[in-house]
């Protein structure tokens, strides 16, 4: 499996949660800004994973910045759940 490294190029803050923003490294990768799950709380980053099931990502681990902020702004809500509580407790 081809580990993916990335490079922290800004931050988002949502409420108390400071989330890195990072930029995938090397020739070939998606050259937008993308959130590594690693980056997350654990509880947030299960809840984010099972809401984007079936969405397309840049690499394993990362997930477009836009698809979180996404995420946030609908309280965890979404066709496929509801993490709100998992949301509120980490923001």
């Amino acid at each position: 499996m081809t580990e993916y490294k990335a490079t922290q190029i800004g931050e988002m803050v949502f409420g108390k949660l400071k989330v890195p923003v990072r930029k995938i490294d090397g020739e070939n990768q998606y050259k937008g800004q993308v959130v590594c799950e690693s980056d997350l709380p654990q509880d947030l980053a299960e809840a984010f994973s099972q809401w984007m099931t079936c969405a397309q990502i840049p690499a394993p681990g990362y997930a477009y910045v836009h698809d979180f902020v996404d995420f946030v702004r609908r309280g965890g809500r979404g066709r496929s759940g509801d993490w709100s509580k998992v949301v509120e407790r980490n923001l």
